[in-house]
C-alpha cells in the first residue's frame, strides 16, 4: 500500500470480493477469517467511513496480502479490479 489511491483500490477489490462472493465455498473460509479486514474495507470502499484508524488499516492490508496467499500469486503487479486479480489467478 504505497498511497491512498491504491488503498481506495485494495479496499474496492475486498469490498467486491464480499460483496460477489461472500456466498461462494471458494472464499467462504477466507472472509470468515478476515471477519475484521474485509468489512473494514467494504465500508471504506462503500463511504459508510471516511477515516480509519491506523491499526484498521493494518488489517485491510493484511487481509489484502493474505488474499494474495490464498490464490498463490505473488504481489508483483499493482492490479485495479478484482477481475483482474481474478483471472492472473486463473493463468497460474
Amino acid at each position: 500500500m504505497t498511497d491512498s489511491s491504491d488503498f481506495q483500490i485494495e479496499c474496492q477489490i475486498l469490498s467486491d470480493l464480499y460483496m460477489n462472493y461472500r456466498d461462494s465455498e471458494v472464499f467462504a473460509e477466507f472472509i470468515e477469517y478476515n471477519d475484521i479486514g474485509v468489512p473494514l474495507a467494504h465500508f471504506m470502499a462503500d463511504g459508510l467511513i471516511k477515516e480509519l484508524e491506523p491499526i484498521a488499516k493494518t488489517y485491510i492490508a493484511e487481509t489484502y496480502q493474505l488474499l494474495f496467499d490464498a490464490l498463490s500469486i505473488p504481489v508483483t503487479h499493482e492490479y485495479e479490479s478484482l477481475d483482474e486479480l481474478l483471472e492472473a489467478a486463473r493463468e497460474q
